[in-house]
């Protein structure tokens, strides 16, 4: 389930950034484990995405995880 994996990703020590690829194109850049918190439903997570706030994005419109520097 992805949402497992983005967990193992925010949980891991030491912490190594990773990118969450969106159906739309976006690539959200998760570089410290504070700026991701997934919903207890696992059906959404909510990205911390200065400037701008805060981000609610369903899972399944999360096409690929890519876990940088492993």
């Amino acid at each position: 389930m992805l949402a497992n994996q983005i967990r193992e990703l925010v949980r891991a020590r030491p912490f190594h950034p990773f990118e969450l690829v969106i159906n739309d194109g976006r690539r959200l850049q998760v570089a410290q484990p504070y700026r991701l918190a997934i919903a207890p439903n696992d059906q959404e997570i909510c990205f911390a995405a200065p400037p701008l706030g805060f981000e609610r994005i369903k899972i399944a419109n999360v096409s690929e995880v890519v876990a940088n520097g492993r």
